[in-house]
């Protein structure tokens, strides 16, 4: 058990990090520009800003 653990709460803990940079970025003041600027980076096609 501690084994799975040890390999697994690094990850859960990246995934939250992850859900919850997405959560805000979804309600930011300039939603949904915050979004499509990750989905671009995301998905290699940067627009630069």
């Amino acid at each position: 058990m501690r084994a799975y653990e040890g390999v697994m709460l690094p990850r859960s803990a990246e995934a939250a990090e992850g859900a919850a940079r997405g959560l805000a970025t979804a309600l930011a003041p300039d939603a949904p520009q915050g979004i499509l600027r990750h989905m671009r980076r995301m998905y290699g096609q940067d627009d630069g800003t």
